[in-house]
């Protein structure tokens, strides 16, 4: 009956408002009954405040429901909630497993977490070029609950769940994960194991990871570490407390100064997103001066115990190799932070994420060549900063033999500081980006040369024999036809000025019609994986949906929340909805016919 189609479509929208928004869909009862006066108030939870908003607005369809129906037959009971949401949850992932089949290549994304009921969560998503809209798509497909994270485990319930999807392993075309041995392990790892069933499943360590680990492991000069160390410190201890911010904050509203930092709060220091680590230095040396005067009123206003605390860090950043290394380290972040946020954008190919590595390595190479007159400005910052707070920049104390610290023989502080902290800091930096950057891909990176910016960049016979890696995905009946494509399409734009497509997706509109085995090849070279980050990103999804006051939800209703919260863009057919929801059981509402068929 229409009524029933009616009634039933006013309780599924809420639930995807709900749904959408991440309103929890649980009140204190969990049974079918919806008491309207009490609902109003909201004392029964948001979803039955939403439904009993629904009858003020004039659903007087929903309102008779209400009044003439069973208490069994409400439909909004926690049982025929989790039916609604798994039935959208399916409704949903169709849909995206729809378009990635009509693609046909895809590349497999995961990560691991636990959530907050100790559960292994490990996040599956799926990478694919979306070849009507040529654009790189990266979609959640859902939460995957580990009894074991060994590599064989993992990779079980990957082959699992692509099986459940009806997705082909034959099609997947990358892998990417972190660096875990589980993950990552060249025999036992996950990578490993699908690669000797798919051996084109190109696995790519997530490039953020890799500049994360890189700039971790630059950061362990031991001046660095300890500014470092003393950053995290003194923004916790200011940041933590309203009253200590609150003094910082006064600092610096009641400076005379025309220009106001833009950031007033200090962020602590993240332990495992190093672009929150960019943001807290940068910030805290743009706060420095007013730091330095919040310490100095919490040192004579507070206890004994803050007062000591506040004396010891002020100490602490006024050391001249503090002011030094600060300096050094908010300059050359500058440069990651843009870079770090590259890296994690979906729409990055191999080619553009290499592109921005290099551009960096060549700055940071730049900056070593003309080492003197870089670090000259730098020491000038720091020393109009020292000056600022009464302070002078100085060589450490040192003694006749050290064995431990670097004794440079020098009586000039801005070559000493060069020495023993610059050159040094900048040259680790340039050796850990080569390292983990340059020697990846080196039997499909000459791929990019298919991307007209890059045309000059390879020979046809290295295009050539990085395409005959996918012989079998490619339309060409021989060699030799691959090879006059390449040469027709290098002909094309080295006769064209420039503006050239600068992506493998920008260059994927000018060959679709007459070049087809190049495009295949650059929708496979632009479904290989750069970063794990979209499904990090799953995981601000789960610590909302799951937490403490919702721990013991089950995985069907997380994953059905989750794919619902996640891709809010998805369009919902709700006849369709309602249509699969009736064809699921017999039904205690009364109908005759649930369907329009």
């Amino acid at each position: 009956m229409e009524a029933n189609r009616k009634r039933l479509t006013s309780i599924i929208k809420t639930i995807i408002f709900c749904g959408h928004n991440n309103i929890s869909l649980r009140g204190h009862r969990d049974d079918g009954i919806l008491d309207y006066e009490s609902a109003i108030t909201g004392k029964e939870g948001i979803f039955r405040s939403l439904l009993a908003f629904r009858l003020d607005s004039g659903d007087n369809i929903l309102k008779d429901h209400f009044k003439s129906c069973g208490k069994n037959a409400t439909m909004i009971s926690k049982t025929i909630q989790n039916e609604i949401i798994n039935v959208l949850h399916q409704v949903i992932t169709e849909s995206i497993v729809k378009n990635i089949k009509k693609n046909i290549f895809f590349s497999i994304i995961c990560d691991e977490t636990t959530d907050v009921s100790t559960k292994e969560q490990l996040s599956f998503s799926v990478r694919y070029v979306d070849m009507d809209q040529s654009q790189i798509k990266e979609e959640f497909l859902g939460f995957l609950e580990l009894s074991s994270t060994t590599g064989i485990a993992i990779k079980n319930e990957i082959l699992k769940q692509l099986e459940n999807f009806g997705l082909n392993l034959g099609h997947v075309r990358g892998q990417g994960y972190d660096g875990g041995s589980n993950m990552s392990g060249r025999f036992n790892g996950v990578q490993a194991l699908i690669l000797e069933e798919q051996p084109l499943a190109v696995y790519t360590h997530c490039f953020s990871h890799g500049l994360n680990l890189c700039i971790s492991k630059v950061c362990e000069l031991s001046t660095v570490r300890n500014m470092v160390g003393i950053v995290g410190a003194v923004s916790v201890f200011l940041s933590a407390s309203a009253k200590r911010n609150n003094i910082l904050l006064t600092v610096i509203e009641n400076t005379d100064s025309v220009s106001l930092p833009k950031k007033t709060k200090l962020k602590a220091m993240c332990t495992t997103r190093w672009v929150e680590r960019h943001d807290s230095i940068i910030t805290f040396r743009e706060l420095f001066p007013y730091i330095v005067n919040a310490l100095d009123i919490i040192e004579e206003d507070f206890d004994r115990e803050i007062s000591t605390k506040a004396v010891s860090f002020s100490s602490s950043i006024k050391r001249s190799d503090f002011l030094i290394s600060l300096e050094i380290v908010a300059n050359l972040f500058s440069y990651t932070k843009d870079l770090s946020i590259k890296l994690q954008s979906p729409q990055q190919d191999l080619s553009s994420a290499f592109s921005h590595v290099k551009e960096v390595i060549q700055i940071f190479e730049a900056k070593r060549n003309n080492c003197d007159e870089e670090f000259s400005i730098c020491f000038k910052n720091a020393s109009e900063v020292a000056s600022k707070i009464g302070e002078e920049i100085k060589i450490p104390r040192l003694c006749g033999r050290q064995t431990n610290r670097n004794n440079i023989k020098t009586s000039n502080p801005e070559d000493w500081f060069r020495i023993t902290i610059y050159i040094p800091f900048i040259d680790h930096f340039i050796t850990e980006l080569n390292s983990r950057f340059n020697d990846r891909f080196k039997d499909i990176i000459p791929l990019e040369g298919l991307i007209p910016a890059n045309n000059h960049k390879y020979k046809t016979e290295e295009i050539l024999k990085a395409a005959l890696i996918y012989d079998d995905d490619i339309p060409a009946n021989s060699h030799l036809e691959i090879q006059a494509e390449l040469e027709l399409w290098k002909t094309k734009w080295t006769n064209i000025e420039n503006p050239k497509p600068q992506t493998a997706v920008e260059t994927l509109v000018h060959c679709k019609v007459f070049y087809p085995n190049i495009t295949i090849l650059l929708q496979i070279f632009a479904t290989i994986t750069i970063t794990s980050a979209t499904a990090e990103r799953s995981f601000s999804s789960l610590r909302r949906l799951k937490n403490y006051m919702r721990s013991s939800m089950t995985e069907d209703r997380l994953n059905g929340l989750a794919v619902l919260h996640i891709h809010k863009e998805i369009p919902i057919d709700i006849d369709d909805v309602i249509n699969r929801f009736s064809r699921q059981k017999q039904r205690r509402m009364k109908t005759e016919d649930w369907s329009k068929d």
